[in-house]
């Protein structure tokens, strides 16, 4: 996310649920000049945020405690093992590795990593499905930055 004094976009802010969903963060704060977000993700609404700036939720109910959810049973994400810039082509000119919706099995090269004019693959560690490709290609990952989220496949 780039740094600016202004509220973040719609995307900016289902990516944050999403990494405190993947992580299981108790909440967290963001704070950039005199704009600040507090997220809460224990039961309940309890986002806020400054600057006259509003959230509004819509959609299902959250499941109630103790109810399962995708993400407590089989979504996870793979994560960059190394910083670098990433790649979701074996190739210049070849399609994308993997897509949202595409059944892969384990061993599946989801993205490559550059690092030091070295390449690393990003392999699945499991049968599943894409659900989302989180990075463009060409983009700069720290080392432990989710890449994919991924549903595995039910045993």
């Amino acid at each position: 996310m780039a740094y600016r004094n202004a509220p973040l976009t719609l995307s900016e802010y289902e990516d944050l649920l999403r990494l405190g969903r993947d992580y299981r963060l108790d909440a967290l704060r963001i704070h950039r000049g005199d704009w600040y977000l507090d997220v809460s993700f224990g039961p309940g609404p309890a986002i806020s945020a400054s600057a006259g700036d509003s959230l509004r939720t819509e959609g299902p109910e959250p499941p109630a405690p103790g109810q399962a959810t995708p993400a407590d049973t089989v979504t996870h994400s793979i994560v960059a093992p190394v910083s670098g810039i990433v790649h979701l082509t074996a190739a210049p000119g070849e399609p994308a590795l993997v897509a949202a919706g595409e059944k892969i099995t384990a061993g599946t090269t989801v993205a490559v990593i550059e690092a030091m004019k070295m390449m690393t693959n990003i392999d699945s560690e499991c049968d599943g499905m894409i659900v989302e490709v989180l990075v463009a290609a060409g983009d700069m990952v720290a080392a432990g930055q989710p890449l994919v989220l991924i549903r595995e496949a039910e045993a």
